[in-house]
């Protein structure tokens, strides 16, 4: 089976960036820049425009993420949603109930 995959100049420059800058930035941080980058209109900018907003972002969530705890700001934003029957697989836990009950235990 032969994978095929299209990356815009935006995406290969912020891949390229992020394995420059030896990114030690929590998966969520990484995932924010990737989305702000992405709603960007780079059209009219030189590629090395796009490099350097990609490491403009990737350092700004970096150091928002020394700033912020992320797990608490998720947890607070889980807690008012109706996730009562969410299936949490990675965890084996069926819905939110046992999810709450497990980390209150924790």
């Amino acid at each position: 089976m032969h994978i095929i995959i299209h990356l815009s100049r935006e995406q290969a420059s912020f891949f390229e960036t992020m394995m420059d800058l030896n990114y030690e930035i929590e998966l969520e941080l990484l995932i924010l820049a990737y989305h702000d980058i992405l709603r960007l209109d780079f059209s009219l900018l030189s590629d090395k425009d796009v490099t350097s907003s990609a490491k403009h972002l990737i350092k700004h969530y970096e150091a928002l993420g020394k700033a912020v705890d992320l797990y608490d700001m998720r947890w607070a934003i889980l807690e008012k949603l109706d996730l009562d029957y969410a299936e949490w697989e990675y965890l084996g836990l069926y819905n939110r109930r046992e999810l709450l009950y497990e980390r209150d235990v924790i």
